[in-house]
């Protein structure tokens, strides 16, 4: 959308650090297609993309680019007065609308002090994977985290046919896992050395990785992969600078195309962008912000990718090659999710009710148990675990269940035995 209003050098740094195409209307054209692709209505998943312009009232937006916006960016646009404390609370309204809730705010009371004009743009992604990990063999695990650092982890896992490569060009294996819909995957790229991800990162070239993924081939996987789920925001302010784009953030900016100004020329002042993400055995929840302020397998030999040290991810739509989002993993969340206790007596059945004081009066169905009770047994939500039984502060035996929750109520369900490694 910066671009649309960019002349001379600042067009031009925009074009080969962006390695957008001279030709305005085709980079108009593509980026339309493009989202109409990816806002294409699907049961399988969720996909929202929003854009919005919010001008000062002392900004004259030239008409020929609140057109262009409109018709090809599907950008709404809006005056306000950025000196207006209410005038926050309404941007980060908006974003936490189009992205779900996922993303609670992206500007601070005092972010819009200096600034005339902010671009937005936001993200929300949900997918379910087409091959579901089985929550009853999730484990909890240790995850290094670099410079002989391990974490608690919680881990999925399972065997399946995925699409995999093992690269000796980038000492990495390419793993990918699709979404329902056939239009989604995520790929992750899993260096050898535990320590690699940062020399991956520094060395491997995207066009050579492009051709990589175009050598993955059918194979009988066991896959290890944490559950994570973070938040971050970051400036790019430098990234877009060592991509050349350099002169939006001076004086000598020229984006006449987008407004008239009584205070002379625009700038850039910065480029945030805020990002958030879960992974679970279900799939994947992801939402992004980026603000621009101016101013089957026997008989087959099975791989195993073993998740269990930092990687790099990104999803992409793969009906246009639009990577949609990307990070990386160093320190994957830890479970944080509060604990259940609950008392089991013999005799108890699943169906019979007790109230669970810590919950606020959710009603848990008891599991039948065959001794005297009653047990204490503390359990994780949506885990699956063992867990030690005790009476009287004495161990008494260790049970294996599957953890579920609904809005109405927990459902233990207790294994015959471990479940398998």
């Amino acid at each position: 959308m910066l671009y649309e209003g960019a002349t001379g050098d600042t067009a031009r740094q925009l074009e080969t650090g962006l390695l957008l195409t001279k030709d305005r209307s085709q980079t108009r054209e593509k980026y339309s297609a493009i989202v109409a692709s990816l806002q294409a209505n699907n049961s399988d998943y969720l996909f929202d993309l929003g854009n919005k312009v919010y001008a000062d009232l002392s900004l004259t937006l030239r008409p020929r680019f609140v057109t262009i916006l409109r018709a090809f960016y599907n950008s709404d646009i809006e005056n306000v007065d950025f000196r207006d404390p209410k005038t926050v609370p309404l941007i980060n309204e908006w974003v936490k609308n189009a992205t779900r809730g996922h993303i609670d705010s992206i500007m601070s009371e005092d972010g819009l002090s200096d600034a005339v004009l902010l671009l937005v743009n936001a993200l929300y992604f949900k997918g379910s994977w087409k091959y579901q990990f089985q929550p009853q063999f999730s484990f909890p695990g240790n995850f290094y985290a670099g410079k002989g650092k391990s974490i608690a982890a919680q881990f999925m896992r399972q065997s399946a046919e995925f699409y995999y490569l093992h690269s000796k060009e980038i000492n990495a294996s390419i793993l990918r896992l699709p979404y329902l819909g056939r239009k989604f995957a995520m790929f992750i790229v899993l260096p050898d050395d535990k320590d690699g991800l940062e020399n991956l990162l520094s060395t491997v070239n995207p066009f050579a990785l492009r051709e990589d993924l175009g050598l993955l081939r059918p194979t009988a996987v066991h896959v290890v992969l944490p559950k994570f789920t973070f938040e971050f925001s970051v400036l790019l302010n430098d990234v877009l600078k060592e991509l050349g784009i350099k002169q939006i953030f001076t004086d000598r900016a020229n984006l006449q195309g987008i407004a008239r100004s009584r205070y002379g020329r625009l700038s850039v002042s910065k480029v945030l962008q805020k990002s958030a993400l879960e992974v679970n055995e279900q799939g994947t929840t992801a939402a992004a912000v980026t603000g621009i302020e101016v101013i089957d397998r026997i008989g087959v030999r099975e791989v195993t990718f073993n998740a269990t040290h930092p990687f790099l991810f990104f999803i992409e739509d793969e009906t246009t090659g639009t990577v949609i989002f990307v990070g990386k993993v160093v320190e994957p969340s830890t479970d944080k999710t509060p604990k259940t206790t609950i008392s089991v007596r013999q005799g108890e059945f699943p169906g019979d009710k007790k109230k669970d004081n810590s919950k606020g009066g959710h009603q848990p169905h008891i599991p039948q148990t065959d001794k005297d009770g009653p047990y204490t047994i503390e359990m994780p939500d949506f885990d699956v675990t063992s867990q030690t039984i005790y009476k009287d502060g004495q161990q008494k035996k260790r049970v294996y269940y599957i953890l579920s929750q609904s809005a109405f109520h927990y459902l233990i369900q207790f294994l015959p035995q471990r479940p398998p490694q």
